[in-house]
């Protein structure tokens, strides 16, 4: 496009300025040439051309959408939403509860053993066996959380081994693992 010549109407003048300005806003201390702010205008025209549907930020144009405030408040409260509707972010499903089978002796057992601060789950161990271990867990880690998936470890058998139990903020347990045991002292 060398030594072409070109009609420019006022409008367009004044627009082309104006980002040239904004331009130069950024860097004040190295101005933009005019080659530099055409170069601009087609890369971004480009960008618009190939991506239609993106939000490619220009200068000097806010974004009218506010940014969203979380609730302050800890607990289940914070882990509600999950999703943005007006992003069109669907919720996110949550994991199913794992399901053991009780019966009525050990029912009796949990609900007996339950206190103020102590809630005792079911959960299976495989190190153990395939019977059901009861897990005390206390209720303030897991009601004052403010993650929506809480990771409880507990430390038991013969020989020592921990259950991790992922459990939501109703203590229903989401996941679990079992590991072995190295204590710190014995490799000092």
């Amino acid at each position: 496009m060398k030594n072409k010549k070109i009609v420019i109407s006022h409008e367009i003048w004044a627009q082309l300025n104006e980002i040239k300005e904004v331009l130069t806003k950024k860097n004040p201390d190295q101005p933009f040439q005019w080659s530099e702010t055409l170069d601009y205008i087609l890369t971004e025209f480009q960008r618009h051309q190939q991506f239609p549907q993106s939000s490619i930020p220009t200068p000097g144009v806010k974004s009218p959408l506010q940014p969203m405030k979380l609730p302050n408040s800890p607990g289940l409260e914070q882990s509600k939403h999950l999703g943005d509707s007006s992003l069109e972010i669907p919720i996110a499903p949550s994991k199913k509860p794992v399901k053991i089978e009780i019966n009525s002796r050990d029912l009796k057992i949990l609900t007996h053993k339950e206190t103020i601060d102590t809630k005792y789950i079911l959960i299976e161990c495989n190190m153990c066996g395939s019977k059901p271990i009861l897990m005390p867990v206390p209720k303030k880690i897991v009601l004052e959380a403010t993650e929506p998936v809480v990771d409880v470890s507990y430390i038991h058998g013969n020989p020592e081994h921990v259950v991790v139990a992922q459990l939501d903020h109703d203590f229903q347990v989401r996941r679990r693992r079992v590991s072995e045991v190295v204590y710190e002292k014995d490799y000092k």
